[in-house]
């Protein structure tokens, strides 16, 4: 990774860890990912896709 990614994705998991997800109370086995990792990675991962469907509608549109 580029280094501003990381910083953009250290950024967005400090965001979503202190205002967002609320911490796990309660028994059991400790998940892998907490769930603020795991939405700081979805939205890094999957943020580019959303960005490039949104322009292929655009572009539909655009054509109608």
């Amino acid at each position: 990774m580029t280094k501003e990614r990381d910083a953009l994705l250290a950024a967005l998991y400090v965001l979503v860890d202190d205002h967002v997800v609320a911490p796990r109370a309660g028994r059991g086995r400790q998940p892998l990912l907490s769930d603020s990792e795991l939405i700081a990675l979805a939205v890094v991962t999957l943020g580019p896709l959303v960005v490039m469907s949104n322009l292929l509608l655009f572009a539909y549109w655009l054509r109608q």
